[in-house]
């Protein structure tokens, strides 16, 4: 099963009664513009010894900050892109889904695997036609007083005469 967006495209596989796997591919475009984003937000507030604030080169900011905005994009990646492909696969999770991410790269597509438990899909059987019999219940006028006067009693307050 293949579902298709402009940005991402995922592929579905049954692993068993409970289980799917999703591969999640995210376009190249959307990657860069996730790390256009991450290196114009780092500038803003990184201060480096010999360039002032909000004006440090992307290339400096690469060397220096590279591999962890790498993983921060890899987590927000997974958290923007994740709940559209479980929305288009009609997939909804009832633990929390396994993901498997590599670091993404500027410029190149993304593409993780996760691992999600879903309900199961249980066929009840039809009930048409089979006998049942309701039990009859009479209540009589007594017991429905005595249990208004139970209740009566329980959610009295007392107050001092």
């Amino acid at each position: 099963m293949s579902a298709e967006s402009p940005e991402i495209e995922i592929h579905t596989q049954e692993e068993g009664p409970v289980a799917r796997r999703l591969e999640v591919t995210v376009a190249p475009v959307r990657v860069r513009r996730a790390f256009e984003r991450a290196y114009r937000d780092l500038a803003r507030g990184a201060r480096v010894k010999g360039f002032r604030p909000g004006k440090v080169p992307r290339s400096v900011l690469e060397r220096l900050y590279g591999a962890s905005v790498a993983e921060q994009l890899e987590e927000s990646l997974v958290a923007e892109t994740l709940p559209d492909a479980l929305e288009q696969q009609g997939l909804v999770p009832v633990a929390e889904p396994a993901v498997d991410a590599p670091r993404p790269v500027d410029g190149a597509e993304f593409r993780y695997s996760v691992r999600v438990e879903v309900k199961p899909s249980i066929a009840l059987p039809d009930t048409a036609g089979l006998p049942a019999r309701r039990p009859s219940v009479e209540v009589r006028l007594e017991e429905v007083e005595a249990e208004l006067e139970a209740l009566r009693t329980s959610l009295a307050e007392r107050t001092a005469a």
